[in-house]
């Protein structure tokens, strides 16, 4: 990557609330298999934290919840509802990721050290708050009445607010 590159203030990885009670003890660890860590990334992440600018997010977020309902019939029950997490630009540990970078069509990089709890917030569709504020009553806000994901434009999980303190 370019050393004169500018980093942005802020980095974003997607995952699913059930693992956020881990996260919340462990932080963000590039062991943890991720939520897009099969397949044909599987090769490609073992090891890796992923992380976004915001420019991406939208597109992790669709993958992840692409795989939420490949993987139940009740993703708000079992807990496969996507969140947006973010975390300070570590950019002495990134690496640009050149597959996610050219699939999001937004720069994305990768990290093999872990991101302490403490320095990470997840979005309530509100605002960012930390780990622990979280509540599982979140979720419902990315389902309709049916049971099924709402539009993405629609979904307040989806949107972060990427001024938002």
């Amino acid at each position: 990557m370019d050393e004169q590159e500018d980093f942005p203030l802020f980095v974003y990885h997607v995952t699913f609330s059930n693992n956020l009670d881990s996260i919340m003890q462990f932080g963000l660890n590039p062991q943890a298999s991720g939520a897009l860590g099969r397949g044909g990334y599987a090769g490609h992440s073992h090891g890796r934290l992923f992380l976004t600018e915001q420019d991406g997010v939208d597109f992790w977020y669709e993958r992840v919840e692409a795989v939420a309902n490949d993987l139940s019939d009740k993703p708000l029950a079992d807990g496969y509802v996507p969140v947006v997490l973010r975390v300070p630009s570590c950019e002495q540990y990134m690496q640009e990721d050149e597959a996610g970078t050219s699939d999001a069509n937004a720069q994305s990089w990768y990290m093999t050290h872990s991101i302490e709890p403490d320095e990470i917030e997840v979005w309530n569709g509100e605002s960012w708050v930390m780990l622990d504020e979280w509540s599982s009553d979140y979720d419902e806000q990315a389902f309709n009445d049916e049971g099924y994901f709402v539009y993405q434009d629609q979904n307040p999980l989806a949107n972060p607010d990427f001024e938002a303190d």
